[in-house]
């Protein structure tokens, strides 16, 4: 766990980029083939995952009440202020000063 991280406080997204490896080729969702040789190449997570970099942010969840819909304490939930909120989305909300999901 990341200590620079607070529950209280998001972190904004700066432009820069993450990369990480994806491996070339695909996975099955069943049964497993043989492994074959697994090629890598970089992709850039911002790229694929933040639409408003400039409305997007960073924080933590503390606590157990999201855990029916997958969300646990300690989870970084990546937050898109840009997104119109929908009926029956999971949102990170201000009530009375405090973040919460």
């Amino acid at each position: 766990m990341n200590s620079i991280l607070n529950a209280c406080c998001p972190i904004p997204l700066t432009t820069t980029s993450v990369h990480v490896p994806q491996l070339l080729g695909s996975t099955r969702a069943g049964f497993p083939s043989p492994a074959e040789d697994l090629q890598e190449r970089r992709i850039d997570l911002s790229e694929h995952l933040i639409t408003h970099p400039q409305a997007t942010f960073i924080i933590q969840v503390r606590g157990l009440s999201m855990v029916e819909a997958g969300i646990f304490d300690g989870d970084l939930l990546v937050v898109n202020r840009a997104l119109k909120p929908k009926h029956n989305c999971i949102v990170v909300a201000v009530i009375e000063g405090e973040y919460t999901v």
